[in-house]
């Protein structure tokens, strides 16, 4: 019988195997994935997610990167029509363009490669639920304060952490705690997509200047009146810190530099 606790795959991918079927039954349900979704599943296991999420969606797409560990999937799943078995590493999976969802319990070290891959997608996923370091949850969903990944990302997505598991719901039990983070898409977007591109140049020269606070960093940018009126319409403190704006009051900023900022000053952001 396999055992996550002595398995090469654990040891290499950093992942903790959910013990209970039932948590995971119970977190699915939560979700309300359906009959009518295609849900992909990263780093499956031994199937205990995959057997709950063949029972509630129509299509599951489980990638594993263990070869012997997605032999065994494919025999253990051998008949169930729904359940479909890729062997490789997800990083590298080439995503359809069918309309599909995301619930896996992660390899926790490569999080941000995996959320960076979804997010980035030509075809991002509608929901994304992943098990994840609770300070990873925390960073990417901006708890403490907003990093600029974040920020690049919300006008099309939102972040909440959903459940709190405790740690021995895994094997081998982590030395972290670990959360269920949902990433949702947004249905009506903050910004266009046509847009991405700007906004992106425009916030990662926000963060990079790496001054006391935001109006410093984009000193060159926006004049001091102008500063000041957008502080009050879009109702931030003068001196905020650039980790605390948040997702509004960026767009907010780059609507005003994109349409009233002189060329010559948006060339700063574009070079």
């Amino acid at each position: 019988m396999f055992d996550p606790a002595k398995s090469l795959h654990s040891k290499i991918f950093a992942q903790n195997f959910l013990k209970d079927p039932a948590i995971a039954r119970k977190l699915i349900r939560a979700s309300q994935i359906a009959a009518n979704d295609t849900v992909i599943e990263i780093g499956p296991g031994e199937g205990v997610i995959t057997r709950e999420l063949a029972q509630a969606a129509g299509k599951v797409i489980a990638v594993e990167s263990d070869q012997k560990l997605a032999a065994k999937l494919k025999k253990t799943f051998e008949g169930q029509k729904n359940v479909f078995i890729a062997y490789g590493d997800f990083l590298n999976y080439a995503i359809g363009e069918t309309t599909y969802k995301v619930f896996s319990n992660i390899p926790f070290n490569i999080t941000n490669q995996i959320v960076k891959k979804l997010l980035n997608a030509a075809n991002p996923p509608t929901d994304t639920w992943l098990f994840t370091q609770n300070q990873a949850a925390e960073r990417l969903a901006s708890i403490a304060r907003e990093q600029e990944f974040s920020i690049l990302t919300k006008p099309w997505f939102t972040y909440q952490i959903t459940y709190q598991f405790n740690r021995n719901d895994f094997v081998p039990v982590p030395k972290v705690d670990v959360v269920l983070l949902h990433i949702h898409k947004r249905q009506i977007e903050l910004l266009p997509q046509s847009e991405k591109e700007a906004y992106a140049g425009f916030v990662a020269y926000g963060y990079r200047q790496q001054k006391k606070n935001l109006a410093a960093n984009l000193e060159k940018i926006f004049t001091y009146e102008q500063w000041k009126r957008l502080a009050k319409d879009l109702k931030f403190p003068k001196d905020v810190r650039t980790s605390d704006l948040a997702v509004e009051a960026w767009i907010g900023l780059y609507r005003f530099f994109a349409s009233r900022v002189e060329g010559k000053k948006q060339r700063l952001v574009i070079r």
